[in-house]
């Protein structure tokens, strides 16, 4: 079961075009007190910082933090770019950014007069 307490679920449209979105609850909460800490959100809040403090060990190793970030984003722009359909690798963007990769386009259209 999912619950709403980020947010909830709605539906928009109708037959083909109708398709599901996430509408988050307003910020800043109207009564501090709709946050509800069961058993779920404080395990929820502990992996949370049990990930943080582990990411944050990881960069005390690092000798260039400020790169591994850029990596990391562009990672995440590789990802979005998947979710939107491009077919780019993290591979093709970092030869990109480093000039290796260019691409082309060719135009296949066949005109007749």
């Amino acid at each position: 079961m999912i619950n709403d307490r980020a947010g909830k679920f709605i539906k928009i449209g109708k037959g083909q075009s109708e398709y599901s979105c996430f509408v988050p609850s307003p910020l800043p909460l109207q009564n501090k007190n709709s946050i509800k800490y069961d058993n779920e959100m404080i395990y929820l809040i502990s992996e949370a910082k049990r990930h943080i403090g582990r990411l944050d060990e990881v960069t005390d190793f690092l000798i260039a933090p400020n790169y591994f970030v850029y990596m990391y984003a562009k990672k995440e722009a590789t990802l979005s770019l998947q979710i939107e359909g491009t077919k780019a690798t993290f591979s093709d963007l970092i030869k990109a950014s480093l000039g290796i990769l260019r691409f082309t386009f060719k135009h296949t259209s066949k005109r007749t007069v």
